[in-house]
């Protein structure tokens, strides 16, 4: 079934109608979250902040950064330890899955 009502539309199916489409509605429904729960502090990130946090999503070291950024590992450490405070985040995993929600990797 299917109903609109002021410009948002909802639909409801057994769940048994869903099959394989099941995990992945539960994963949309978890990015969904993240993204809420995430979306202040993610905003209060500079440009240059969420580059550094796309490249550390992506593996690279402090070095590596620095290098591509043309500055100091100092400076990429300050980055690193801004970004995890902001987002307030404790884990590397923690980084890759917020920069996988708001699509910088």
């Amino acid at each position: 079934m299917v109903k609109e009502l002021d410009g948002l539309m909802s639909m409801s199916l057994p769940v048994h109608e869903l099959g394989p489409n099941m995990l992945r509605i539960k994963g949309l429904i978890k990015i969904d979250e993240a993204f809420q729960k995430n979306f202040e502090r993610f905003q209060s990130l500079s440009n240059r902040e969420k580059e550094v946090l796309k490249f550390v999503a992506l593996g690279l070291t402090n070095k590596e950064i620095a290098d591509k950024l043309l500055v100091s590992e100092h400076t990429i450490r300050t980055h690193r330890n801004k970004i995890f405070t902001k987002l307030d985040i404790h884990h590397m995993r923690e980084a890759i899955h917020i920069a996988e929600v708001f699509e910088l990797i």
